[in-house]
C-alpha cells in the first residue's frame, strides 16, 4: 500500500528505493565480509596468526579454526582451502533464505571433504560448549538446508552436521544412527565412513571396523586404527571347549564342529588383552575430535622441535584435558563391561619417568622409575627393544592390559643429556592424571625439546670474545721469541703418568714454539690441564699477530710480548663476541626457538626457555707424538675423570667419591653422574663418533668406591 501511495503521489523515487529495500531483505542472505575472510585466510596461512586472531575474533570466528595447525604454513591445507572452512563456519552461523545459503555454501565446496572435516569438527565443538538443552548455534542454517534440497550428498552432508552436533551433545546412539543413514546416501563421505569407523571400534564390530578405516587408510585417523584391528577381525578360537568330531554338547547328535562350532566362535570375545590396544586406539582417536582438536594443537605447540613428542601430545589430552573421562561417559556403553572397567583403571594411572636398565634387541627390555614408582617393570616389545639402549630415560605411561604393563600410547625418549630437568618435573614421583601442578604436559612437553640455541663460555670463566691483533714490523721477533721459549721436549712424552708428573714440574706459564713461526702461550689449568692461552705469528716481514680467546687472555699475553719484544707497536685489532661467532654459524630462518615462543605466545601460555646447550670454547696444550691418538686419548680421559671426580658443582656440594661415602640420595645422585657418563659413551660408539677421550664408567666406579656398575 505504501508503494502504491508514494506512487500516486508522484514519489517515484523514494518508492523505488523503499522497493529495493524490502526486496533485499526478502531475498538475500547476510553475507559476511568475504573480502576480510580471505584476507585473515592468508595470514593464517603464512603464519601471521597474531592478525589472524585479532580480525577474526571480531568478525565472529572462533580462536580454535584459527589456530589450527593445518591451516598455517606446516599445515597441509592451501589458503583458498582455508578461506572456504572460514566462509562456512560465518554462513551456518546465522538465519538464511535457502537459496543463497545454499548457493554460497556450494561455492565455497561445503560438500568437498577437506572442507567438510574441519567444518563438522566445529559443529561438533560448539555443540559440546553449549548447554545443555540450548539449540545448536546452527541449528536454523540446518532447517534451512533440510528444505528443499534433493541433492543426495548435500542430505549426506546435513546429516553428518547434525551427526557432530549430536556427539558433541553427548548423544553417540543419535550420532551414530545419522552417520549410519549418511553412509547410505553417500557410502564415500570421508568424514562419516572414519565416524562410523569410531563407533565400530567401540562396539567392538571388529570387522566392520577394519573395514571402514581401510576403506580410507590413508587418512591421518583412521591409518593407525588398523594394526590394532587386524587381529580382531578374525573370530578367536574355541579350541579346546570340545573336540571338533565329539558330540554337540547342545544335545543335537550332530558332531560338534557341525553344529555349535561356527555359532561359539562367533560369540567368542577376544582376550582382554588383545583388545586393549583397540581401545587405546579408540581413545587416541576421540581425542582427536572437534572439542579437543583446540587441545591437541596446543601440546603440538609446546613440542615445537621434539618430533618423537606426538604421543605425548595425544596422552596429555586425554588424560590431562578430559578426553578419557568424556570419552568413557559417552561411549562407555558402547563398551563391553571388562573394557570400561580397564578403561577406569587407566584413567588413575600416572606418568612416569623411567631408565632403561637392561635390553634384549628384538625381543624386551626392562625399566626402572627415576622418580619412586617401579623398580622394574619389564616390557615385551620388539620395536621398542630394538630402538633402546641401556641407560636411556623414558617417559611413559604404563597402561594395564589386564596381564601386564603395556606401552599402549605416551611412550617418549628425551636425550639423557636432559635427565636433571625431566626428575625435576616430577618432584613427588610418577604424576597421576591432572596432576604435576600448573601445566605439568606443557612444561613437560617444553622441556622435551630442548633448545636450538648455544651458548659460548669460556674455559677460565671469562667473557667468550676472540681478538685478532696485528703489530708493526718488529725485527729479530722470531729470534727474541725463540730465545724465551721453553726447551723443547727431549722426547714425547709416552704414558699417562708420565705426562701428569711433568705437568707438575712446569710453571704457570711459559711460551713454546709449535712450528717455525708459531708459539704458543701455554698455562696450566685445573686438573693438570694445559690450556693454550694465546698464539703469537711471525710473518716473512716480521709482522706479529696475537690470537687469543677473551679479554683477561689478552692482557696476560699482552704483558708477556711486552717483556720479549719491547716497543711493539699495535696497528689493528678485531674483536669478535660469542653472539657475533653464533649469528654467523645460524642460517637465517631456521631456528625452531623462534617459531616455538611465536605459539606459546598465541596460547598464551607462559613457559620457561630451555636452557641453551653450552660449548665451551678452550684449546688445550697435549705435548704427546702426533701420531700417536691413543696416548692423546688415554691423557684426554684421565684429565675428564679428574674433572669430575674433584667436581663440586652438583646438588649436594660433594666430590662424587664423598657423594658415595655419604650415602642415601647423594649417592643415588653421584651413581646417576656416573651412568650418565656410560650412556654418552655408548651413545658415542653407536653414531660412529671417537669415544675413546670420554671417562669410562667402570674406572669411575673403581676410584669412587663403587664395586661394579649397576
Amino acid at each position: 500500500m505504501r508503494r502504491i501511495a508514494d506512487v500516486v503521489g508522484g514519489r517515484r523515487a523514494a518508492a523505488c528505493k523503499l522497493w529495493q529495500v524490502f526486496n533485499s531483505a526478502r531475498q538475500h542472505t547476510p553475507r559476511p565480509p568475504l573480502a576480510s575472510v580471505r584476507k585473515i585466510a592468508a595470514a593464517v596461512h603464512r603464519g601471521g596468526t597474531d592478525d589472524a586472531v585479532r580480525y577474526g575474533t571480531d568478525l565472529g570466528l572462533p580462536v580454535r579454526l584459527l589456530l589450527k595447525r593445518e591451516f598455517g604454513p606446516r599445515g597441509d591445507r592451501a589458503e583458498h582451502e582455508v578461506a572456504d572452512v572460514l566462509t562456512c563456519v560465518l554462513l551456518l552461523r546465522g538465519p538464511a533464505a535457502p537459496d543463497r545459503l545454499v548457493a554460497e555454501l556450494r561455492r565455497h565446496q561445503l560438500t568437498a571433504d577437506h572442507v567438510l572435516d574441519h567444518v563438522a569438527q566445529e559443529a561438533e565443538a560448539l555443540a559440546h560448549e553449549t548447554d545443555a538443552g540450548a539449540p545448536h548455534p546452527w541449528a536454523a542454517a540446518l532447517d534451512v538446508l533440510d528444505g528443499g534440497v534433493e541433492d543426495t550428498r548435500w542430505r549426506a552432508v546435513v546429516l553428518l552436521l547434525r551427526a557432530r552436533a549430536a556427539e558433541g551433545a553427548g548423544d553417540s546412539d543419535r550420532a551414530r544412527s545419522l552417520v549410519e543413514q549418511c553412509l547410505t546416501l553417500a557410502p564415500s563421505l570421508l568424514p562419516a565412513v572414519r565416524d562410523a569407523a569410531e563407533y565400530e571400534l567401540c562396539a567392538g564390530r571388529w570387522a566392520r571396523a577394519y573395514e571402514l578405516a581401510e576403506s580410507i587408510a590413508a587418512d591421518a585417523v583412521a591409518e593407525p586404527l588398523l594394526p590394532s584391528l587386524e587381529s580382531l577381525r578374525t573370530a578367536p578360537t574355541t579350541a579346546g571347549r570340545v573336540a571338533r568330531n565329539q558330540p554337540c554338547p547342545c544335545g543335537s547328535g550332530r558332531k560338534y564342529k557341525a553344529c555349535c562350532s561356527n555359532t561359539d566362535r562367533a560369540a567368542a570375545d577376544h582376550p582382554l588383552s588383545e583388545r586393549a590396544p583397540a581401545l587405546y586406539a579408540a581413545l587416541a582417536t576421540f581425542a582427536q575430535r572437534g572439542p579437543w582438536a583446540h587441545h591437541v594443537d596446543r601440546m603440538l605447540a609446546c613440542a615445537v622441535g621434539a618430533p618423537t613428542a606426538a604421543s605425548l601430545c595425544t596422552d596429555a589430552v586425554i588424560f590431562d584435558c578430559g578426553a578419557g573421562a568424556a570419552f568413557l561417559a559417552v561411549r562407555g556403553h558402547l563398551l563391553r563391561a571388562d573394557e570400561r572397567e580397564l578403561l577406569r583403571e587407566w584413567l588413575t594411572t600416572p606418568l612416569d619417568l623411567y631408565e632403561v636398565t637392561r635390553v634384549r634387541p628384538g625381543e624386551r627390555l626392562w625399566l626402572r622409575s627415576l622418580v619412586g614408582g617401579p623398580r622394574q617393570v619389564e616390557q615385551r616389545d620388539r620395536l621398542f627393544s630394538l630402538s633402546a639402549m641401556r641407560l636411556d630415560i623414558v617417559v611413559a605411561r604404563l597402561l594395564n592390559d589386564g596381564t601386564r604393563l603395556r606401552a599402549l600410547g605416551a611412550l617418549a625418549g628425551p636425550s639423557r643429556d636432559l635427565r636433571e630437568t625431566f626428575t625435576a618435573l616430577f618432584p613427588e614421583g610418577p604424576v597421576p592424571p591432572g596432576g604435576g601442578g600448573a601445566h605439568f604436559p606443557e612444561r613437560l612437553l617444553n622441556a622435551m625439546r630442548g633448545s636450538d640455541d648455544m651458548e659460548i663460555i669460556s674455559g677460565d670463566g671469562g667473557i667468550p670474545e676472540w681478538y685478532e691483533i696485528s703489530y708493526a714490523r718488529y725485527d729479530d721477533a722470531a729470534r727474541l721469541l725463540n730465545e724465551h721459549s721453553a726447551q723443547p721436549l727431549e722426547r714425547a712424552l709416552s704414558s699417562v703418568g708420565e705426562y701428569l708428573r711433568w705437568v707438575e714440574e712446569q710453571p704457570a706459564r711459559w711460551l713454546q714454539q709449535t712450528s717455525e713461526d708459531t708459539w704458543t702461550l701455554v698455562g696450566r689449568g685445573e686438573e693438570h690441564q694445559l690450556l693454550s692461552l694465546a698464539d703469537i705469528a711471525v710473518g716473512r716481514r716480521g709482522k706479529v699477530t696475537l690470537s687469543v680467546s677473551s679479554r683477561a687472555r689478552l692482557e696476560q699475553a699482552g704483558e708477556v710480548l711486552a717483556g720479549i719484544l719491547p716497543g711493539l707497536r699495535e696497528t689493528g685489532r678485531s674483536v669478535t663476541t660469542a653472539e657475533e661467532m653464533l649469528a654467523q654459524s645460524r642460517t637465517p630462518g631456521t631456528s625452531k626457538d623462534t617459531e616455538h615462543r611465536a605459539w606459546l605466545r598465541r596460547f598464551g601460555l607462559e613457559l620457561p626457555v630451555p636452557r641453551p646447550r653450552q660449548v665451551m670454547l678452550e684449546s688445550y696444550f697435549l705435548p704427546v707424538p702426533e701420531d700417536d691418538p691413543r696416548l692423546a686419548g688415554a691423557v684426554s680421559r684421565e684429565l675428564a675423570v679428574e674433572n669430575m671426580l674433584n667436581n663440586r658443582n652438583g646438588a649436594d656440594g660433594l666430590t662424587l667419591a664423598e657423594a658415595v661415602a655419604q650415602g642415601g640420595l647423594p649417592r643415588a645422585r653421584a651413581e646417576a653422574v656416573i651412568d650418565d657418563c656410560e650412556w654418552r659413551r655408548a651413545h658415542a660408539e653407536r653414531e660412529g663418533r671417537d669415544a675413546q677421550a670420554l671417562p669410562g664408567s667402570e674406572e669411575l666406579r673403581g676410584r669412587v668406591g663403587l664395586s661394579r656398575g649397576r
